[in-house]
């Protein structure tokens, strides 16, 4: 179990790695990515005037799943952001759906 946890966390990392460098080559107006050292997911905080939740269903129209940071505020104000997972997703596909978010966020703000 060992052998598969050190290469799962490699694996994660590279991929972790190359989503941030996709995302902050073709989203850096729009997203600025939170500090992720670990995991499967990283949020995007989106620039000012980008609503989450619009992104989030023109996303879901392009077969992207997002989830709208907003959600998981209830006593304060929310945050307009969207966790994006990147784990299972090889490099192409990760090309592929930030091409296919950049267009649902250009949808949104018309």
């Amino acid at each position: 179990m060992s052998r598969h946890l050190k290469r799962m966390r490699r694996i994660y990392a590279q991929r972790r790695q190359l989503f941030r460098e996709i995302v902050t080559e073709r989203l850096r107006d729009e997203i600025t990515l939170s500090p992720a050292e670990a995991g499967i997911q990283v949020v995007g905080y989106l620039k000012d005037g980008i609503d989450d939740i619009k992104v989030s269903q023109a996303a879901a129209k392009r077969a992207i799943n997002v989830s709208p940071l907003s959600k998981y505020f209830q006593n304060t104000a929310a945050t307009q952001g969207l966790v994006l997972g990147y784990a299972a997703c090889d490099a192409g596909q990760m090309r592929d759906g930030v091409e296919r978010l950049a267009a649902a966020i250009r949808e949104t703000l018309g």
